[in-house]
């Protein structure tokens, strides 16, 4: 291994595969911690790399962040990977109670870890004007499990001069400026439209994200499932009012804040979860018209210093239960 090669920040299952026969550099780490991405390797690629991790005698952790793909991949064959990784974890974490009974009652998983993901940047509030009209924010590329346009083009055309519209996004590509009509309409609005933005991004910081969303009020979070939403999180500390649809594993990812005493206020929920489906978007349409009215008092009842202290003493716990973890599975990998 030359000099100069060093282990990356983000470790692909190619690298695993080139760096086979590697001693040095397999010895200059201990623990393969496996969180998202795998879906895009052939399967095949994943199952060879993780043997290779076993062979050299390297635990796996297993952080199951979404029982869904978030990108599309069809339900059995994501849930080929998941089973497959979880065939080779030594052990595994999720992010709310609701997933580890999914993770028990479907996969047979037993000792879970629950590990809540929460923190990304300092809580820090905007002041508000209180006569500036009020920002509705969109955030996020295209993906299947968020239906952001057509609730953009709603919102658009259902909150008249209520509020401000924005879409902060990546650059759309050909296909699928090709095959969304939607999409092409919801171009079309901001086109022109001073009270309608759509803003194409490079992929941006923690610290550029956090700092986009401070400017705006009103987080939209229409999601199709999701298993845990970082946005929603982070809506909290910058002093957004989330209106998401209450889908997946949601629910219990807010449940899991009252256990340290923290004053959360509530977000708008939107049932996207009976089944109606031809009801969604007026719901949620309703939801954003909604938060225009208590908007005033979420925000009175942010306690921003009482954040401050629970994200600390969070982000501590959160370093606490991964090193216990690592040494868990360090302890069994030596007694074995």
């Amino acid at each position: 291994v030359s000099s100069e090669e060093t282990i990356p920040f983000e470790v692909t299952y190619g690298w695993i595969a080139k760096y086979r026969e590697q001693v040095q550099l397999w010895d200059s780490f201990d623990v393969v911690h496996i969180h998202y991405g795998f879906e895009f390797e052939d399967i095949k690629t994943v199952e060879t790399a993780l043997d290779l991790v076993r062979s050299h005698r390297k635990p796996v952790v297993f952080t199951c962040h979404e029982l869904q793909s978030v990108h599309g991949i069809p339900d059995d064959q994501y849930q080929q990977y998941i089973s497959l990784i979880l065939k080779h974890a030594d052990a595994v974490i999720t992010l709310t109670d609701v997933a580890r009974r999914e993770l028990t009652s479907t996969w047979r998983v037993t000792d879970t870890v629950v590990i809540p993901h929460g923190f990304v940047t300092q809580p820090q509030c905007k002041d508000p004007s209180p006569d500036a009209v009020p920002e509705v924010l969109f955030f996020g590329t295209l993906r299947p499990n968020r239906d952001v346009v057509t609730t953009f083009v709603n919102a658009v055309f259902g909150t008249m001069d209520q509020y401000h519209i924005s879409w902060v996004t990546r650059p759309f590509t050909a296909n699928q400026l090709d095959e969304s009509a939607r999409l092409r309409l919801a171009l079309s609005l901001a086109a022109g439209n001073p009270r309608v933005r759509i803003e194409l991004v490079l992929p941006l910081t923690d610290d550029e994200v956090s700092n986009r969303m401070r400017c705006a009020d009103i987080l939209a979070l229409p999601y199709n499932w999701a298993g845990h939403s970082g946005q929603l999180e982070l809506a909290y500390d910058c002093g957004l009012l989330p209106v998401v649809a209450n889908v997946g594993f949601l629910a219990g990812q807010h449940q899991l804040w009252p256990r340290e005493n923290l004053s959360t206020p509530d977000a708008i929920e939107v049932n996207w979860s009976d089944g109606k489906s031809w009801l969604y978007q007026a719901r949620f349409l309703q939801g954003l018209r909604d938060a225009l009215k208590v908007l005033p008092d979420f925000r009175h009842s942010i306690d921003l210093e009482q954040r401050k202290s629970f994200r600390a003493t969070e982000h501590e716990q959160f370093q606490d239960s991964h090193l216990a973890v690592y040494r868990q599975v360090l302890n069994k990998e030596k007694n074995s």
